[in-house]
């Protein structure tokens, strides 16, 4: 049974082997990934941004990525999930990539309506990776990781 999957350290080796996104080390730069064009090249295509003064959750190309105001960033699509943490100006992030191989578990979760607009997200997909133990082979959640949007008109984009 697979059990990898925890996310790894957001790196330019770490992008290049897992999305395959071609990026030298030197050009590397975190805050360079708060870009919705770089993350939808990277197949990314719902954010959920906790900014210091309101939770954001939409399409990437609707959230605002002023990052004076993120505390922490989630970037996601049906298979992989780029997060990035601001930690007083330092940011640091995880990378994850799901494989056909990794049993999982998928649930919807009602979201607060957050928007006074026409299409707001109205449910949360996640997707709960299942790992089992080494020893006695009994499963645990690995990794939870969020895999889409359902929006108030029932539409997932």
């Amino acid at each position: 049974m697979s059990n990898s999957c925890a996310p790894r350290i957001l790196s330019a080796g770490n992008l290049r082997e897992l999305l395959k996104y071609d990026i030298k080390t030197s050009e590397f730069c975190m805050d360079r990934i708060l870009n919705w064009g770089l993350l939808k090249k990277l197949g990314m295509k719902f954010a959920i941004i906790y900014h210091y003064d309101y939770v954001e959750s939409d399409v990437i190309e609707k959230v605002d990525m002023n990052l004076e105001n993120i505390m922490e960033a989630r970037f996601f699509a049906e298979d992989r999930e780029i997060r990035i943490f601001n930690d007083e100006g330092e940011l640091s992030g995880t990378i994850f990539l799901a494989n056909e191989a990794n049993e999982k578990i998928r649930e919807e979760y009602y979201l607060f309506p957050r928007s006074k607009g026409k299409e707001y997200p109205q449910k949360l997909i996640a997707n709960k990776y299942i790992g089992y133990d080494t020893e006695d082979n009994q499963a645990y959640i690995s990794y939870v990781a969020p895999a889409g949007f359902i929006f108030k008109e029932g539409e997932m984009i």
